[in-house]
């Protein structure tokens, strides 16, 4: 099963990874912590998906532009901002 990892301060997004099976419960995963089975959405060049829900709620991603990329904003380039 696919998960995506975040950071724990943060929330970015980090990557994906697999979740292992658990040995206890037949057909059901184990999700690290820090981790969600909540797909991303496509994020735009010069933004970041942030996962705002931790582990105690369902969750749901959202996009900002990224710390390091502020140089993108000008009159030749426009942030890709979504909510």
């Amino acid at each position: 099963m696919d998960i995506w990892d975040y950071d724990r301060k943060t929330g970015a997004l980090l990557g994906r990874s697999a979740a292992d099976p658990n040995p206890e419960d037949s057909g059901a995963w184990l999700i690290p912590a820090y981790a969600t089975t909540i797909r991303p959405p496509t994020v735009p060049e010069g933004c970041v998906a942030i996962f705002n829900g931790g582990l105690a709620a369902v969750g749901e991603w959202r996009i900002e532009l990224a710390a390091n990329q502020a140089s993108l904003v000008g009159p030749e380039k426009e942030p890709h901002l979504a909510n």
